[in-house]
């Protein structure tokens, strides 16, 4: 009886310590596939400016999107989004033509 209530003991002690790495793990990696998708967009959004073709929408609903002309005909175009693991993030790529 006594190994039965101390593996039950152990097993939920590691459980403890073991899922709320796993649970942060997976926000991480979901925030770095968060961070490839802005990028790619933000790079077919530039391809789309140097090409004079209108941009389109962003996937993600609560991201902010802001393009301004900078100085010298600089193009920025910027991301900003709140990321799986609940951090601010910003993404801005430029382009000149």
């Amino acid at each position: 009886m006594i190994e039965v209530m101390l593996s039950l003991t152990l097993l939920t002690m590691v459980t403890m310590i073991v899922l709320p790495m796993l649970i942060s793990i997976s926000q991480e990696r979901l925030t770095i596939r968060q961070q490839e998708e802005v990028t790619f967009y933000l790079e077919r959004q530039i391809h789309h400016y140097l090409l004079n073709e209108s941009i389109e929408s962003f996937p993600f609903s609560d991201a902010n999107i802001s393009e301004r002309l900078l100085e010298g005909e600089l193009y920025q175009l910027c991301v900003t989004w709140i990321g799986a693991n609940q951090r601010k993030y910003e993404r801005c790529h430029y382009a000149k033509k």
